[in-house]
């Protein structure tokens, strides 16, 4: 089938990370546990959390170029909050709202 070549690449993509997570214990003393809570875990929770409202909208929405449209915006506003929710830690938020800040004074002047 067509998707098998998604699987595949799935499958390589992971295996090479593996291999480059380990390769980064030997040589550089990552701890596994940190880098699974710090990056891992984040990452595969904003996914987990950001695709529900969108596959609840699109099961209930006809299909057509609006739904499209639709979908893609509810995708992009629910994963830019599930990432400052869940996927960014403190001290990160508080360089995003540092950054918002400044361009919000650059576009008042």
């Amino acid at each position: 089938p067509a998707y098998s070549t998604c699987v595949i690449y799935i499958v390589v993509y992971l295996m090479v990370n593996a291999v480059r997570v380990i390769y980064s214990k030997k040589t550089t003393g990552l701890s596994v546990r940190t880098f699974t809570h710090y990056t891992i875990f984040p990452a595969v929770s904003v996914l987990a959390i950001s695709v529900i409202i969108p596959l609840i909208f699109t099961h209930y929405v006809d299909a057509s170029f609006v739904r499209l449209i639709s979908t893609s915006f509810i995708s992009f506003v629910c994963t830019l909050i599930t990432i400052y929710i869940v996927g960014i830690d403190k001290s990160e938020r508080a360089t995003v709202h540092n950054k918002f800040a400044l361009l919000l004074n650059r576009l008042k002047r």
